[in-house]
């Protein structure tokens, strides 16, 4: 059965565990022989934290890929969901170590068969910023894990109610959320673009094409940066599985038109909010609601939903945003992979696309725009239901 903690607890403890292997190699950088240790005990920790990774990944991907009606549709949207906390943790730990490879001086020119180690290793500042933030991340996940309750939608006062009073409220709310839908997906959006266009202007097609594909970023021989990129590689692919194959055409274009608009972020969010359905489920709720008989309960549940519906999504483009982040901090690390930069640079922007798309997909799952992924009943199925 699929548990909707585990992906969580798991990755809260593989970010914990990773850390504690890191502080210990961070104090041990002076010391060559104790060095070494370290930094093989740390690759272990995140060898055997990635093979978890990959096997709840499978789950994850079973529970939100199953057809309507054969899994829970709470388990569908919180499979999304644990996707993208998956990712997260992926990258971070992407982060964390290839920074570690760097402190302890992996250093490949492509050549050689196994890496040598530089006689004064670098990068020990990075490997401090890399260990706080993944420091930080395990917080936030944590926090978020003791307030997984938190989503509800809260009381309201007992007493009978009118159709209005309940029909504007509806309508009131349905206004937040989708405004909430279009504002946090092109914040996510255009973030990302922004940063795949600085780094491979034009090229766009050859952008996407690493999407369709599976995302690539080289190979490195040293074991710290290997197990990295493994784990960078790995996140990559979470993001381009979750758009699914079949959404991959109808998201290029999508991803496109915002890419264009690159910096003129008001024109942006018009896009985007074209591209969830906005303009006509507002129009649609609007209609609905002038409609006679409608029952001031059956408006209120509706409501109360739209707004569990809203911090649902806040969170899951939080987490989206997190891995927007956690790809340009693995970037500022390229100086030590000089060999596999043109390779890391594609594949990162490939990543910044993907989590792009994947952002314009689920927010019109989430506004139910018929063109998601099927995984939510989102704002005007949620509006539907209250009329039937």
């Amino acid at each position: 059965m699929y548990s909707t903690d585990r992906t969580l607890t798991f990755v809260i403890g593989s970010t914990e565990d990773l850390l504690s292997a890191g502080r210990t190699l961070r104090d041990a950088l002076a010391t060559p022989s104790q060095r070494r240790v370290a930094a093989a005990h740390m690759a272990e920790v995140a060898e055997a934290s990635l093979t978890g990774l990959d096997d709840l990944s499978v789950q994850n991907f079973e529970a939100m890929e199953g057809a309507p009606g054969t899994v829970p549709a709470d388990t569908r949207q919180t499979a999304a969901e644990d996707v993208l906390t998956t990712t997260l943790g992926q990258t971070e730990m992407a982060h964390a170590l290839i920074a570690a490879g760097g402190a302890v001086g992996e250093v490949d020119d492509g050549r050689s068969e196994s890496p040598r180690e530089a006689a004064a290793p670098t990068g020990s500042e990075a490997f401090d910023q890399a260990l706080h933030h993944l420091d930080a991340t395990s917080a936030a996940l944590a926090e978020r894990h003791e307030r997984q309750g938190d989503l509800r939608a809260g009381s309201r006062p007992v007493g009978a109610r009118d159709a209005a009073t309940a029909a504007r409220e509806l309508r009131d709310q349905v206004a937040a959320v989708l405004d909430g839908l279009g504002h946090r997906v092109t914040k996510v959006a255009t973030a990302a673009v922004a940063q795949a266009r600085n780094m491979v202007p034009d090229q766009f097609a050859t952008v996407w094409e690493q999407v369709e594909q599976r995302i690539k970023v080289g190979t490195f021989v040293g074991r710290l940066i290997r197990v990295g990129l493994r784990a960078l590689e790995t996140a990559l692919e979470g993001i381009r599985r979750l758009l699914r194959a079949e959404f991959l055409a109808a998201a290029r274009d999508k991803v496109h038109a915002v890419w264009e608009e690159a910096g003129r972020d008001d024109l942006a969010r018009g896009l985007v909010d074209g591209m969830l359905g906005v303009p006509r489920i507002t129009a649609q709720v609007e209609d609905a609601l002038r409609g006679d008989h409608l029952d001031p309960g059956r408006l209120d549940t509706a409501t109360d939903r739209l707004k569990v519906l809203d911090r649902q999504f806040a969170r899951l483009m939080g987490t989206a945003q997190g891995i927007v982040v956690s790809l340009g901090l693995i970037l500022t690390l390229a100086p030590w992979l000089p060999p596999l930069v043109p390779h890391l640079a594609l594949g990162i922007a490939a990543g910044y696309v993907a989590v792009t798309a994947a952002s314009v997909v689920l927010g019109a799952d989430y506004a139910d725009s018929g063109t998601g992924l099927g995984l939510v009943l989102g704002v005007e199925g949620t509006v539907r239901k209250a009329m039937e």
